[in-house]
């Protein structure tokens, strides 16, 4: 399954390292590591998450419009 992974660098609750594992352990991800974001990159970096999930959703499922 296509998975997302965003992290924070600066994450002092759970280590970039463990976004590092996730990411090796699923077979379909991307891993995305936000400098100077902490614990709550949708929220210190809403904007920029957002479009970034925008633009990932489009890449796995397209606009749903017939071809």
């Amino acid at each position: 399954m296509p998975t997302l992974v965003i992290w924070g660098e600066e994450d002092r609750l759970i280590p970039v390292q463990a976004g590092m594992w996730y990411d090796s352990q699923l077979s379909d991800s991307r891993l995305v590591v936000y400098s100077g974001i902490g614990h709550l990159p949708h929220e210190e970096a809403a904007n920029r998450t957002a479009a970034y999930v925008a633009r990932w959703l489009g890449e796995k499922v397209g606009t749903g419009a017939a071809n």
